[in-house]
């Protein structure tokens, strides 16, 4: 699989966190591991847009993402001079010794995750498609409707993030 990097959260000579895209369009997060003398190593866990989110507004820290994977951690090897991926693999090893410690969060330190947020969808919108991006986060995802009127029939939860999806 090829990975491109998408953002850097943490740099020092070289990127320590990033963000990085698949070819399939999955997400994922990077954390530098080890320096070879071609080579910078890192691991990469894929993540949901919804904890990517949450990683960017210091609702979950870096280390929470390894311990709790959304699936398999990825071998990332980077070009020491340019950066450039040279590889990314599947991963079989302990990876415990390499996470780092609990609370290191990538987001702005003034950041705030939002509370709530509201999606406009014309009434013929299928919410299944809405649910499953849901789950990603949260198995007790609820999928919310509003009349044109403004009534709340009932909102979207997930962890502190809510949604709520209107009929337009």
């Amino acid at each position: 699989m090829k990975l491109r990097t998408s953002e850097v959260f943490i740099y020092y000579d070289f990127p320590l966190v990033f963000s990085s895209k698949g070819e399939d369009g999955k997400d994922f997060l990077c954390i530098f591991i080890e320096e070879t003398k071609d080579n910078l190593r890192y691991l990469c866990a894929p993540v949901s847009p919804v904890t990517l989110m949450k990683l960017q507004h210091n609702d979950k820290d870096v280390r929470s993402v390894f311990e709790y994977k959304e699936g398999t951690i990825l071998n990332l090897l980077l070009n020491a001079e340019s950066e450039e991926p040279v590889e990314a693999t599947e991963t079989e090893e302990d990876i415990s010794r390499f996470l780092p410690d609990e609370g290191l969060f990538i987001g702005p330190d003034n950041s705030k995750a939002p509370q709530s947020f509201t999606i406009s969808i014309d009434s013929g919108f299928d919410s299944n498609l809405l649910k499953n991006l849901l789950n990603y986060a949260d198995d007790s995802a609820k999928v919310g409707y509003r009349t044109f009127d403004g009534d709340c029939i009932e909102n979207i939860e997930t962890g502190d993030y809510k949604w709520q999806m209107m009929a337009v």
